[in-house]
């Protein structure tokens, strides 16, 4: 197998390991650093690899499964505050959470668990 190959396999599972790690831990405060550690690699080597290879940042891979998590946590019913929410999702304020998921699906929390009722 050629060198290029091998290292392109490397970077997807560890990319893999990592993605995994993040879905698993999306309520702690997660960094760049913490990341490529437990990657093995450089903070910039990683973001790079990770980057080709999921196609958007660390960063932003992180607040959109914290999002989606949020999603899943008001549609299922569940009578939790926005802000156990937002905790529970990883975010630190609730007002980051809020911004947060407005940017990603244009209205905010309370009016999205309103539209399910």
């Amino acid at each position: 197998m050629p060198r290029r190959d091998k290292s392109s396999k490397l970077h997807r599972e560890i990319v893999e390991k990592v993605t995994n790690y993040i879905l698993n831990n999306l309520h702690e405060a997660l960094d760049l650093k913490q990341l490529a550690d437990n990657a093995n690699m450089s903070s910039f080597h990683f973001h790079r690899i990770f980057t080709r290879l999921k196609g958007e940042t660390p960063h932003h891979f992180i607040r959109r499964c914290r999002v989606e998590k949020a999603v899943q946590l008001i549609q299922s019913g569940q009578t939790l505050f926005l802000n156990e929410i937002a905790y529970e999702c990883g975010f630190t304020t609730q007002s980051l959470f809020v911004k947060t998921f407005k940017k990603h699906y244009g209205i905010s929390p309370h009016e999205f668990r309103k539209q399910l009722k």
